[in-house]
């Protein structure tokens, strides 16, 4: 007779049994992608859930002609659409027949291009801004040495090369709750990181950069170690804010370009917002120190050799994790009368937070588990 899966494991002697305990950041960390070359379709990507960014061998976005045709170099928030202006006109439906009556679809473009093109394509996706390094060379090839690192763990993509024989580092993170990026470079060169931002397009790479003249790029705050700009597309707008450590100044080169030049190293936050930011910006001791305020990143630093917070620390699921539940109730009569309770799932109204009016307790269940219809 065949051993179930339970008999199976019962019978194992206790040392061979593996160990209860999971080391998750290594069990994670063992999956890290590691580029040692460029390639058109290789950037990799950083993000929250709601706020990604795109990034080349440099860690930022310093080469997205390189990738524009595989994989664009893209800065985009779940808040950012852009529509253009409404093309004047009505458009003509063509009848077909569903179910004994007629019904309009706009299926033709036919004597209607430029308003049926207006509808299929907006809203859509915008590239917020790009945000590169200015160096002397036209294409990642010239970069020697490069090594880039995505740690899944914490989320921060670590970037090396050297350039003329001189090393750069940068670390990258984004903030596990706001629109933020987080940059710091490493250099003897003191290179200038570069601002840019396009107007919208509906293509793959989200952005128009041969028509300045269709949108603004307007400093609207500017204090030290901050910078605010108010970028405006048609009927959109958004909000940029940067902020750095260090000795660094910031100056405007052409209407939607920005660069902060440093005097040193360089630490720096860019806050994307589709509204004014309600508080000053503020730029921490350590720019990836905004991944210390992720809940399950303090409690994993404080847990140390403690077993009771190291298994809490495996209990919390990500942030943008979708768990599905779906919780059972026992039915029948208990241990009390000889017999094991029978296991029904749940309806999904009862899962749910009771919303009933004050007095009603009546459950949406009978007592074998189906939903009780209406009174």
């Amino acid at each position: 007779m065949p051993l179930t899966r339970r008999q199976l494991l019962a019978s194992w002697p206790a040392g061979f049994l593996p160990n209860d305990r999971i080391d998750r950041p290594a069990l994670v960390r063992r999956h890290n992608p590691v580029l040692r070359q460029p390639h058109p379709r290789s950037p990799l990507s950083l993000g929250n859930g709601e706020f990604a960014f795109t990034a080349d061998v440099t860690g930022l976005q310093t080469f997205p002609e390189f990738h524009e045709r595989e994989m664009p170099l893209c800065t985009q928030a779940q808040w950012g659409w852009h529509s253009f202006p409404r093309v004047p006109g009505e458009l003509r439906l063509t009848p077909y027949g569903t179910y004994g009556r007629q019904v309009g679809y706009p299926t033709s473009p036919e004597g209607q291009q430029e308003l049926y093109n207006w509808l299929r394509e907006n809203p859509h996706r915008l590239h917020l801004g790009k945000i590169g390094l200015r160096l002397n060379k036209s294409t990642p090839n010239a970069l020697a040495a490069v090594h880039q690192t995505l740690d899944l763990w914490t989320g921060i993509l670590d970037s090396s090369f050297q350039i003329d024989g001189v090393p750069v580092s940068v670390r990258t993170c984004c903030h596990p709750e706001c629109d933020l990026l987080a940059v710091s470079i490493r250099s003897r060169l003191r290179l200038p990181v570069v601002f840019e931002f396009p107007y919208g397009s509906p293509q793959m790479h989200a952005a128009d950069w041969d028509h300045p003249e269709r949108h603004r790029s307007t400093p609207s705050r500017q204090s030290p170690n901050r910078f605010a700009i108010l970028c405006e597309l048609d009927r959109d707008s958004y909000f940029v804010t940067i902020g750095w450590q260090g000795p660094a100044a910031i100056k405007q080169e052409a209407p939607h370009r920005f660069v902060l030049e440093p005097a040193g190293r360089l630490d720096f936050v860019c806050l994307f917002s589709p509204r004014p930011p309600r508080q000053r910006t503020r730029t921490p001791h350590r720019p990836l120190s905004v991944l210390d305020r992720h809940p399950v990143r303090r409690v994993a630093a404080a847990s140390g050799n403690r077993p009771h917070l190291q298994q809490l620390v495996r209990k919390v699921p990500p942030r943008d994790a979708l768990v599905a539940r779906r919780p059972f109730r026992p039915v029948g009569p208990g241990p009390s009368a000889g017999k094991e309770p029978r296991l029904v799932p749940l309806h999904p109204a009862q899962c749910a937070p009771n919303r009933q009016k004050p007095g009603i307790r009546r459950s949406p269940l009978t007592q074998d588990g189906r939903p009780r219809g209406p009174r």
